[in-house]
């Protein structure tokens, strides 16, 4: 080998190796990018689970709080926590005609907790929620179905000439009419006569 090949290959080595402390440093120069990245993904993660977790948390007691019904009503107490499924009888007759209380009332497209099933005289109070005595008054089914009652009025018919409403349940007559509070079992009759 001659001095111009040796000079040549001292060079190539001298190249090589510039281009490999080059290369080295530019993966050492990546690697730590990389690792700054990913502190900075773990920095954001910690930070939002320090922040988020609480937040939520609040969030789901604050929604909490706003679903349970107040047990101190004294107007409209709380008659269960955990819901209730009733069925009270209800029985109409006008002018010694009996009414027939139509099949699914109440059920649809939207599902009243107050509703029917069969055409009979029996009305379902099926709640799985806290219930309220309100959500038990006999209003509420006619509401739901759409007829007027009251102590005046049962569907069409009302106190006049032709009759007076009269409401019994129980066998006992009753002047509480859409405010009575309906319980499981209840024979509720309204009479027009």
């Amino acid at each position: 080998m001659n001095q111009s090949e040796q000079t040549q290959s001292t060079e190539d080595t001298k190249e090589s190796k510039a281009l490999l402390k080059k290369q080295r440093r530019e993966e050492k120069k990546q690697q730590k990018e990389e690792a700054t990245k990913k502190r900075q993904r773990q920095r954001t993660v910690s930070r939002v689970l320090l922040w988020g977790i609480p937040i939520l948390l609040i969030a789901i007691g604050v929604w909490a709080i706003a679903r349970t019904p107040q047990t101190s009503n004294e107007d409209d107490p709380l008659i269960s926590r955990r819901g209730i499924h009733w069925h009270p009888n209800l029985s109409i007759t006008i002018k010694g005609e009996p009414v027939t209380i139509p099949a699914n009332i109440g059920l649809g497209a939207v599902h009243s907790d107050t509703h029917t099933h069969k055409e009979n005289d029996q009305i379902h109070l099926e709640m799985s929620r806290p219930v309220r005595e309100s959500d038990t008054r006999l209003g509420v089914f006619f509401d739901v179905w759409g007829k007027e009652f009251n102590s005046q009025c049962i569907l069409d018919s009302c106190s006049g000439e032709e009759g007076t409403v009269k409401m019994f349940v129980n066998g006992q007559e009753n002047f509480e009419f859409e405010n009575y509070h309906m319980k499981d079992g209840d024979e509720i009759e309204i009479r027009y006569e």
